[in-house]
């Protein structure tokens, strides 16, 4: 089980249905969608590993993302963001891809250190699965609800 903990935060790739569940429920109160059962659950989760971030003493769940990985660019078109993407472009790529997607945060932290660990974890991630020779890609897509950011919302929340 690949896992990373530093300071109050743990990573750690799901395991359980009730995991990826948790998932689900983050997304769903990240997202704002308006999903059946309070979960933001498409057919992707099964083709995906999910990463969690987690508070290491209560176990909370503060931040997750799902991984895929494809086998070329021919897969390009059964990944999440070619739904909304025109990824044509990469079909005649010959080598192995992952896409990072469905990032989200619970909007109730405002600590830097979930960012830096969840990022962390994806770096583990790569280094553990070799990704960085056996997968030359690594994309995905953002989302955003439209509203302006406070860019200053985390300065000074260094700790």
């Amino acid at each position: 089980m690949l896992v990373l903990e530093k300071g109050h935060y743990r990573a750690r790739i799901a395991e359980t249905p009730d995991d990826v569940a948790a998932a689900q429920t983050l997304r769903h109160d990240c997202f704002g969608l308006n999903h059946a059962h309070g979960l933001d659950q498409d057919a992707f989760d099964d083709l995906c590993e999910h990463m969690l971030v987690e508070d290491a003493e209560t176990s909370d769940l503060i931040c997750c993302y799902r991984i895929m990985h494809l086998n070329s660019g021919d897969d390009i078109t059964r990944s999440y963001s070619a739904q909304y993407y025109n990824l044509s472009a990469l079909q005649s790529y010959q080598g192995k891809l992952v896409e990072m997607g469905r990032f989200c945060i619970d909007p109730a932290c405002n600590d830097p250190d979930v960012l830096r660990i969840a990022w962390g974890a994806m770096t583990q991630y790569v280094d553990h699965n070799d990704v960085s020779r056996q997968w030359r890609w690594i994309y995905g897509t953002g989302s955003n609800d439209g509203r302006v950011c406070n860019p200053g919302r985390l300065c000074g929340k260094r700790t």
